[in-house]
């Protein structure tokens, strides 16, 4: 298939304006996820410098060549930047203007020692390789913290992409004499891997780009939905779908579990005395301190307010009250700082022991011994009967 220079030149143009916009758009409702954003420039630095290229036809002098292509190779390691930032990394924008200078002093170089359109070509598909393969090796390395099923194919355009540059930069080199600088983006190669790139790289990684960032937002509002915001613990909702699922595991083990429910003393007057951010550090204090003192296994949440509750696997009842009695005692013996001032406070917590698979049951019982517990002065752990 015959394709015309500079007609890829203006195609490649008008798609890296059309996705930098859909990034940018994208990124202003989304304002968190920088990767978006930088993105958006990355495609619009290639549509700049791409635009720049096409403008002086597809062989441009020196000042425009060097001036495009800087642009281009702009756009190709934000992007390599972009996967990085949405990898979590710091910002990396000294390796990005190091890059780019680099890139400058070396193409400039060549064009002032002669070198002719098969060479600068050559500089230039390799470092578009170069940068091309690092992104796909940042998207691939960030699925061992975050799996999200767009990092295999992002990962795997990318390493397409850095591969059609390095063919191009082979045939570049190797290839026979062009009478017309002009008839070089003729060749099969040179003018299919201009095409390639404009598909490849920019349309189907931006939709791989915006897949990731979605699994992602979906992943976080899911979390939310199942988290309290306030001390990071699970909430109420996650506790009684997993407890369920617990309780006929432990159930059908014919193995002890027990339940705890917890309860911060006279938390209206911490409140009253320390405000609202007081309340707040104790409980967020107590979440600390509720975690360090259960095991992995074992299943804890917010349950509403100042109450907290936790499902203790392969506990029996007397082993159930001495962990509480030691969560007990380290709360009493606990001091949180607000605002200059000691805050100290106690939990009262009751206990039952699970039986069969109803959590509700469970539940109910824990909570007439944590009623208990508070009638008979609080700061006691009582057990169901």
């Amino acid at each position: 298939m015959h394709f015309d220079a500079q007609t890829l030149f203006f195609t490649n143009v008008a798609v890296l304006f059309v996705a930098a916009f859909m990034a940018f758009l994208y990124w202003l409702r989304t304002p968190d996820q920088v990767a978006l954003r930088i993105w958006a420039a990355a495609m619009g630095s290639g549509g700049v410098g791409t635009l720049i290229v096409g403008l002086f036809g597809p062989v441009p002098g020196m000042a425009p060549s060097l001036i495009g292509n800087a642009f281009i190779v702009t756009g190709v390691v934000l992007a390599w930047e972009c996967m990085r930032r949405f990898n979590g990394r710091p910002p990396g924008y000294d390796r990005v203007v190091g890059s780019i200078v680099t890139f400058m002093l070396v193409f400039g170089a060549a064009w002032l020692m002669g070198a002719d359109l098969r060479v600068r070509v050559f500089i230039g598909s390799l470092t578009l390789a170069l940068f091309t393969s690092l992104a796909s090796r940042e998207i691939a390395m960030g699925g061992r913290h975050e799996r999200l099923s767009g990092r295999a194919t992002t990962a795997v355009i990318f390493g397409i992409v850095a591969l059609d540059m390095v063919i191009r930069a082979v045939d570049a080199v190797l290839g026979p004499p062009v009478a017309r600088d002009l008839a070089f983006f003729q060749e099969p190669v040179q003018g299919h891997t201009l095409f390639a790139m404009t598909i490849g790289l920019v349309c189907l990684s931006i939709s791989g780009l915006s897949t990731m960032v979605h699994e992602r937002l979906l992943h976080r509002y899911e979390r939310l939905a199942l988290t309290d915001e306030l001390t990071e613990l699970p909430n109420r909702r996650f506790f009684m779908e997993h407890a369920e699922r617990v309780a006929k595991r432990v159930t059908g083990d014919a193995r002890p579990a027990s339940l705890l429910m917890m309860d911060l003393d006279n938390f209206s007057e911490i409140n009253e005395s320390f405000g609202h951010s007081g309340g707040d550090e104790a409980l967020v204090a107590f979440a600390i301190a509720l975690r360090s003192h259960v095991r992995p296994t074992d299943l804890v949440a917010r349950y509403g307010g100042e109450e907290f509750c936790a499902l203790l696997v392969d506990t029996d009842l007397p082993h159930a009250k001495e962990a509480a009695e030691r969560l007990r005692a380290a709360i009493e013996s606990l001091t949180v700082e607000v605002k200059g001032r000691p805050l100290s406070f106690t939990v009262s917590i009751g206990i039952a022991l699970l039986q069969g698979t109803d959590i509700d049951a469970a539940l109910d019982r824990a909570d007439r011994a944590l009623y208990q517990a508070k009638h008979e002065g609080r700061n006691r752990v009582a057990v169901a009967s």
